[in-house]
């Protein structure tokens, strides 16, 4: 729990803030934010896979079905708490699955 408040301080209230004002555009920021966290979800989960097909397979069901729906909520309601309930949830219904 404590992990998935300190990420999304990180990606939707600081980098997400960050590049909505270097890019002017809240969409922009949304993806840029949701493939940083997909590649840094990417790292610490899959760093021992070695065939590149399955790494950029795992990217981007990464980027699907976990970074992706937390941005657009973040980008929605603009609330960290919003966003950090949701991503905890995701992270227990999508990592307790094998894919």
């Amino acid at each position: 729990p404590l992990v998935v408040v300190g990420e999304e301080i990180f990606f939707r209230a600081y980098l997400f803030s960050l590049f909505e004002k270097l890019t002017q555009s809240p969409l922009a920021a949304c993806f840029f934010c949701t493939l940083l966290n997909s590649l840094y979800f990417l790292s610490f989960h899959f760093i021992a896979e070695q065939d590149l097909m399955r790494q950029l397979f795992r990217l981007g069901v990464s980027f699907i079905t976990l970074s992706l729906p937390v941005s657009l909520c973040y980008l929605k309601s603009r609330s960290i708490l919003v966003s950090s309930i949701f991503h905890a949830t995701l992270r227990v219904v999508v990592l307790s699955r094998n894919f």
